[in-house]
């Protein structure tokens, strides 16, 4: 096997404790420290994950428990993963004979896919589908690293506008694309199917929590104040459908600038309470501005354009539906996000495919998500491993934080004879030296 190998791809003859678990001679010791570091880390980020979830979803304290035991479930599975690269990497070193360009990418596969299977099944699809568009963005930027493409200025807006195109066709003309996260938060932004101001829910007198309690009156008061402003306009202003797509955007801004400024509030309370005037800086934030325009010239402009098109057309069809999901995609101008635009991608992907395999078009494959996750993850641990220069940096800091820093003491420097120029954050001094 070594032979074969080294006739096949360059070999580093280096044992696994030199270049990989440096912290510890021992491969044993070494996979074990990273469960532990990754158990230590991820319930302080699954918890609050998870609750929040289940208070958007209007669940009380009695769902405190299941709470409890996702998050225990989703960190075992997350230090799994870690446990799993590192036993990997020691035996696919050993029967390698050294290392080789794929000494990361198969512990990836390998370890990724034993681990994703302690997962609960409701969540590989999700898993998969955000692995795999970080390990898409991941090749490209290797691609472009090694000058075989160039990046496209405000590419992100691009995919994004093509993305909202096929979206919002799929939303209006697929009852099943209004199903599921997506077509809920579109519902949501766009304000179909509200209630009247007057009209009380058929189940009013059922027993609520007081977190359900203060949405209803939340929305009470919202709409109440819609209506007195309509009231106050002049009786052509208000009924002509450009002012509910005023409406809509001004409510999409408020809401997501409301959004932002709460969570700036929660992750900086701290801060707030040694120095009060970073409640101004929090409140008053620009990025959480741009984001409120971002969401609100979206959902505004695609009312104003279907609006628009059905007059000038005189036709209410996909066309309409299609060219306004793509204009109102460029409103990403105001947010540009990578990572925004390739995971709609992928969930409008997931949609076409459950379209094509509804209507017999498609096969399904038993375990695809777990397959599609472990050969996913195994681009990223190549990534983390042999280039992470070309890696997202916000997914390789999360790897360094979950694994106390561990992963960044790997020797860069002696995969550097690998070609793959492994050390290039840390000679730009980019990435910090973990001692």
């Amino acid at each position: 096997m070594p032979g074969v190998l080294s006739t096949l791809l360059p070999v580093l003859d280096r044992r696994c404790y030199e270049v990989g678990h440096t912290w510890d001679q021992s491969c044993y010791s070494a996979a074990a420290d990273v469960f532990l570091d990754v158990m230590r880390v991820c319930p302080g980020i699954y918890v609050p994950l998870y609750l929040v979830s289940a208070l958007i979803r209007g669940k009380g304290l009695a769902h405190v428990p299941r709470i409890l035991a996702d998050s225990l479930r989703s960190s075992v599975f997350l230090a799994l993963n870690g446990f799993g690269f590192v036993t990997f990497f020691c035996i696919v070193a050993k029967m390698s004979g050294g290392f080789h360009f794929l000494s990361a990418f198969l512990p990836g596969v390998c370890g990724s896919f034993c681990a994703i299977l302690a997962e609960r099944k409701s969540r590989r699809g999700v898993l998969a589908l955000y692995v795999a568009q970080l390990a898409v963005e991941f090749i490209f930027h290797q691609l472009e690293f090694r000058g075989y493409v160039s990046g496209i200025p405000k590419g992100e807006v691009l995919v994004f506008s093509a993305t909202t195109a096929v979206l919002m066709y799929l939303y209006r003309h697929r009852e099943s694309a209004k199903e599921g996260f997506v077509g809920s938060i579109l519902k949501f932004l766009l304000w179909e199917n509200q209630e009247p101001v007057n009209v009380q829910p058929a189940d009013a007198t059922r027993p609520r929590s007081q977190y359900q309690f203060a949405l209803e009156q939340l929305k009470l008061t919202y709409r109440k104040f819609t209506s007195a402003v309509c009231a106050s306009l002049p009786r052509h202003a208000a009924s002509i459908p450009l002012f509910d797509s005023l409406q809509v955007g001004v409510r999409g801004f408020l809401l997501s600038y409301g959004l932002q400024t709460a969570l700036g509030l929660l992750s900086n309370i701290l801060k707030i309470f040694r120095n009060k005037s970073q409640l101004f800086a929090v409140l008053f934030n620009k990025n959480a501005a741009l984001f409120g325009c971002f969401v609100g010239g979206f959902v505004g402009l695609y009312k104003a354009l279907l609006v628009l098109l059905q007059t000038v057309r005189g036709e209410d069809d996909a066309i309409n539906t299609t060219i306004a999901g793509a204009l109102s995609g460029l409103s990403m101008f105001f947010f540009p996000s990578s990572s925004l635009a390739m995971n709609l991608a992928s969930k409008v992907a997931e949609m076409i495919y459950l379209e094509l395999y509804r209507a017999g078009k498609a096969p399904s494959y038993y375990y695809f998500d777990c397959i599609l996750y472990a050969i996913s993850f195994g681009f990223l641990s190549h990534g983390a491993t042999m280039e992470p220069h070309n890696l997202k940096r916000s997914y390789y800091k999360f790897l360094l934080y979950i694994t106390a820093g561990k992963w960044g003491r790997m020797d860069h420097f002696s995969f550097d004879s690998l070609g793959t120029c492994a050390s290039h954050l840390k000679r730009q001094g980019l990435m910090p030296l973990v001692s």
